[in-house]
């Protein structure tokens, strides 16, 4: 009996593994659905592929974590190389990891294609998302258009982590961008995003479009902001009717750096001022600045109103500040009373030539009229030196930096009808100041001299080494009309001899026309003796004694 036992369980044995042994391999290995093997299964897979043991500090796909081989592989008889659950790849990849790709703008092309091992390692790697290598020389070993060794100026996030701002599969915005343009720029730039809150916003900067002006990835342009050319190039781009190139007078900001005045993304001041007017020109003319402690100022000027008078950018003027318009039309244009002056008949010659600098300063003065010195005297003889020596003579006008200076007589600066832009002609002028003197010699006997000009006749305007602006001596002058009244002279056959005349060092003493005849110009005693015509006048120099010896 027990002999018969044993013979049974061989036959079984033999049976089973005769028979239902290749079938019940045949039902195993067959299987497409992930099945979690036994330990001891792992092990023996890792006998022959112990470079797939997970490794420490790396990142290890979770089947291979977890020792589960079968989630992936079935075993060597599978049609598809590696022995994969799935007929591709990407089917294999999708059994844990969802497709969010459709409908999506923008798609990497390895995952749109199911390129997964492109870019991830299938069971474990040093780097971050299971990448075959570091994140940015993977995506560069196929951008690498991007990279542009020479470039000096780099993105943060590009030298760091592309993934920063690109999504590795499908999103739905152009470029595989996390976000739109401005609001990833944004995520990072917030002190831009304050700017949105200002008053005044270049176009490119509230449509958001950062990349009109900046590189994403890197700028040739060294100490730039990643812009896509040198400043001043990328900003006449779109400005270059704005500032009027070609004009010969340019501002030096204009050919340097636009930046220096204007913001370049946002700003609370109209044109995206950095500062307001003046207090943005006074951060260069610091010297203009320095004029407003002068005692009269251009009322443009202490109104800071800069742009009344300059152009910010360029000018047509040659030779000029900045003008918006040549200096006597740009004056004209605000002093009309002035240029109704240019019908009179004599003009000054800075004001006939047009030249409003030659005698004004534009911004401010120590004088009115914005004249460059109170000393009004000095003022004109800036130009009209004659007149220094004429008025150093022995006897002048008395002109000099007080009250009574050129103007007092040359009333008209622009122009007149009088000659010598005088205030009046021929006596009417000087009786302005000696009114008393011409009253009494239009009285005299003397008043028919010379006509309407009769002062003239005698005197000279500025200085005369004669004393009273005689035009000649004394004696000279009175005998150019009373010839025969000096030395001796014959009438009716008798010799006169007249009353000596010369110098203390002839006669011992001065004597002239007028030390008898003093009152010249106004009537008081007969032949305008400064006493009665008797004794007591000639007793005024000579003694009774001297008088009985003749």
């Amino acid at each position: 009996m027990a002999e018969r036992q044993k013979l049974f369980y061989v036959a079984l044995t033999v049976i089973v593994v005769g028979g239902l042994g290749p079938l019940l391999y045949q039902a195993l290995t067959s299987r497409t659905d992930p099945v979690t093997a036994p330990p001891r299964e792992q092990a023996s897979c890792l006998l022959c592929h112990s470079e797939y043991e997970a490794k420490a500090d790396y990142v290890v796909h979770q089947p291979v974590q977890s020792e589960s081989c079968t989630m992936c592989h079935i075993d060597h008889t599978q049609e598809n190389e590696f022995g994969f659950t799935q007929p591709t790849v990407t089917e294999l990849c999708l059994t844990c990891h969802s497709d969010d790709s459709a409908n999506m703008q923008s798609v990497h092309a390895p995952y749109d294609e199911g390129d997964c091992l492109s870019c991830h390692d299938a069971h474990q790697s040093p780097f971050q998302g299971m990448l075959v290598q570091e994140e940015r020389s993977l995506c560069l070993d196929c951008h690498d258009s991007v990279d542009i060794e020479d470039n000096p100026v780099l993105h943060k996030p590009f030298e760091e982590s592309c993934s920063d701002c690109h999504d590795a599969h499908a999103t739905d915005f152009e470029v595989l961008l996390t976000a739109q343009t401005d609001e990833l720029c944004l995520s990072c730039h917030t002190e831009q995003e304050n700017e949105l809150n200002k008053t005044w916003q270049h176009e490119p900067f509230i449509s958001g479009d950062c990349l009109s002006c900046h590189e994403a990835h890197s700028s040739p342009i060294a100490d730039s902001a990643l812009l896509v050319k040198q400043e001043r190039s990328l900003c006449l781009e779109c400005h270059s009717g704005d500032v009027g190139l070609g004009n010969p007078v340019t501002h030096a900001p204009v050919n340097q750096s636009c930046v220096s005045c204007h913001e370049s993304h946002a700003a609370d001041i109209s044109g995206l001022l950095v500062a307001n007017s003046p207090d943005l020109c006074y951060t260069c003319h610091n010297s203009t600045r320095a004029e407003l402690n002068q005692a009269v100022k251009h009322k443009p000027f202490s109104d800071g109103n800069c742009a009344s008078c300059h152009e910010t950018h360029t000018s047509s003027v040659r030779g000029s500040a900045l003008l918006t318009q040549d200096t006597t039309s740009l004056c004209y244009s605000c002093h009309g009373d002035v240029r109704a002056q240019q019908n009179l008949s004599v003009q000054h010659k800075p004001f006939e030539d047009g030249s409003c600098a030659s005698c004004h300063t534009a911004h401010a003065a120590p004088a009115r009229n914005l004249l460059f010195t109170a000393n009004r005297t000095a003022f004109c003889q800036s130009c009209h030196t004659e007149t220094v020596a004429e008025f150093n003579q022995t006897s002048s006008h008395p002109v000099g930096a007080g009250a009574f200076n050129c103007s007092s007589c040359h009333t008209q600066a622009h122009a007149g009808q009088n000659v010598n832009l005088l205030r009046a002609t021929g006596n009417d002028l000087c009786s302005t100041c000696h009114g008393g003197t011409v009253t009494e010699f239009n009285q005299s006997v003397h008043r028919n001299v010379g006509g309407q000009d009769s002062c003239y006749h005698c005197h000279t305007t500025h200085g005369s080494p004669y004393t009273s602006l005689l035009q000649r001596s004394e004696v000279a002058t009175c005998t150019a009309c009373h010839d025969g009244k000096t030395g001796s002279y014959m009438a009716s056959g008798t010799l006169f001899n007249n009353h000596p005349i010369g110098t203390a060092r002839e006669l011992g003493t001065d004597v002239f026309c007028s030390s008898c005849h003093t009152s010249i110009h106004g009537p008081s005693y007969e032949y305008l003796l400064k006493q009665p015509l008797n004794n007591q006048l000639c007793m005024g120099c000579h003694t009774r004694e001297s008088l009985t010896a003749y």
